[in-house]
């Protein structure tokens, strides 16, 4: 999924989802996004490995069910 355009609570509801709709065949995969089509968007971003680590961490943090605040991912 690319991370600029996806909020890491949904993603990690979303994943949860699909986790346990299809246990043991769902992996799920972040990144970046196409450059140019971030860009398109709105939603291009400055460091393109930095948000894609934030966000997984986040998402992970998330689905073992911490709490978590934006300072906490920084």
């Amino acid at each position: 999924m690319p991370v600029p355009l996806r909020n890491p609570a949904v993603a990690a509801m979303e994943i949860a989802t699909l986790a346990r709709l299809f246990p043991g065949r769902f992996v799920p995969a972040v990144g970046h996004g196409v450059l140019d089509w971030m860009g398109q968007v709105g939603a291009r971003i400055a460091s393109p490995m930095t948000l894609p680590r934030e966000h997984a961490d986040a998402v992970r943090r998330l689905l073992h069910g911490e709490t978590i605040s934006v300072t906490d991912v920084m």
